[in-house]
This record gives structure tokens, C-alpha cells and sequence, in this order.
């Protein structure tokens, strides 16, 4: 009788397994896993550091594809106008390559100017806006290769003025993954 009853537990434990895990799955699928990136533009992120009043703000979000990147950059109190603002593929403290534009070059539009040197961009990148950088490995349309240089902290915004040409402000990208769980 006992091993009747244990082995009747056992049964029922295997059963409710098994009909539960399809129920789990379809709840893990019907999440959205979304992928953001940020960065905070400032003079001291500059290489070398600056003693600037500027600051920026870059946010984007990488499509469910994975096949482009919706973004916005704000600025505000450059020295200058902007003349061009891209993301480089480089570490922080060291300089690297243009890989992508977000005004006034690869494509995009001239960089806006408003009062105090400020300034709002918003896009999308897809493969096309992707350059290439032969000295690191990057074919022009690569997005999956400009993905990976995101998702391991190795990409960077600038904005340049005609004062600070190399660059007045600088952000190293970070991400992060959210799950979307507004069921």
C-alpha cells in the first residue's frame, strides 16, 4: 500500500510537470526582451578630458530583428554649434573610429542649432548607415558587428565643435536588457 501511494505521488509530481511546462513557456515567449543603450556626453569623457559646460544625452533601442537601432541625441551648452556628432568604436580613454553618424556627416543631415548651443537628433540605423573601419576589422553594413561593439562597452558618442574639433563632449554606450512584463 505504501509503495501504491508513493508511487501515486511520483505519477501525479511527473503529470503536473508535464502540463505546467507548456504553460511556462508560452509566458516566457510572449515577453518582449528589449535591448537599450545609453550614454551621458560630458566634456571630461573626452580623451584628453575637457573643462566644458556641454552635456548630452544618447538613448536607443535596438529593434526586435535585431536589424536597426531607433535613437535620440539631446545636447545642450557646446561652446560652438555642433558640426558633427557619430558613435567611434573605441575604449574608454582611448580614441577610435567613426562607425555610425548622427548629424552632419555619413549621410545625416547637418547637426540643428538652438539657443545655447543646443541641440535634438532623432533616428534609426539600419546596416546602411554602417561605415567601414578597415584598421578594426569593420565592413561597411555590418550592424550585427556595431551591435557586438555596443554590447561590449567599446562604442562611444561624440559631438564636435569648431572649438573642439577632436571632439567637446563624450560618452562611452552602455545597454541593457529589459523585460517588458506589462501583461
Amino acid at each position: 500500500m505504501r509503495m501504491n501511494l508513493r508511487r501515486k505521488s511520483i505519477l501525479a509530481a511527473v503529470a503536473l510537470t508535464v502540463l505546467a511546462a507548456p504553460i511556462a513557456s508560452t509566458a516566457r515567449e510572449d515577453r518582449d526582451d528589449v535591448t537599450t543603450y545609453r550614454a551621458r556626453l560630458t566634456g571630461f569623457g573626452e580623451v584628453p578630458p575637457k573643462l566644458a559646460n556641454g552635456q548630452g544625452r544618447f538613448t536607443g533601442a535596438l529593434s526586435a530583428d535585431g536589424a536597426s537601432i531607433s535613437w535620440t541625441l539631446t545636447w545642450s551648452d557646446l561652446t560652438t554649434p555642433a558640426q558633427a556628432a557619430h558613435i567611434h568604436f573605441g575604449q574608454p580613454q582611448n580614441t577610435g573610429s567613426v562607425v555610425v553618424f548622427f548629424c552632419g556627416g555619413g549621410g545625416r543631415p547637418a547637426c540643428p542649432d538652438g539657443p545655447g548651443h543646443s541641440g535634438s537628433v532623432s533616428g534609426t540605423w539600419t546596416a546602411v548607415d554602417i561605415l567601414p573601419v578597415p584598421s578594426q576589422n569593420v565592413a561597411a553594413g555590418d550592424f550585427a558587428g556595431f551591435v557586438r561593439i555596443l554590447r561590449v562597452h567599446l562604442g562611444y558618442a561624440n559631438i564636435h565643435t569648431t572649438v573642439f574639433p577632436a571632439g567637446e563632449i563624450r560618452g562611452q554606450v552602455s545597454h541593457e536588457r529589459d523585460r517588458d512584463d506589462d501583461d
